[in-house]
């Protein structure tokens, strides 16, 4: 007869997040969670995610000239955030 091991529950656990696709999920909620974290506690004063979607980013920003100003540094914020957030694919940023 065969014996079964008894699994560790992290095991257990990986198994439920990988069967019911929970992973992206949990990763993305990372974005809306840290993101004091991610962009520091100035930028986070400014904008806040409010929707992660196949890559992209869609950040409310506090007013119109701000919105402008984070339009203009996209490229340099889009490079700090995949820095600090290297499980997340982010090809985007959008400012609304």
């Amino acid at each position: 007869m065969h014996e079964k091991k008894a699994k560790s529950t992290g095991t257990i656990l990986k198994g439920i997040v990988k069967k019911y696709h929970l992973g992206n999920d949990l990763l993305d909620r990372n974005i809306f969670d840290s993101w004091a974290e991610i962009v520091g506690p100035e930028l986070a004063n400014i904008c806040e995610p409010v929707k992660y979607d196949n890559g992209k980013l869609t950040l409310k920003v506090k007013t119109q000239i701000w919105r402008q100003e984070l339009g203009n540094r996209q490229k340099e914020l889009l490079n700090s955030i995949k820095t600090k957030t290297k499980e997340i694919k982010i090809n985007s940023i959008d400012f609304i």
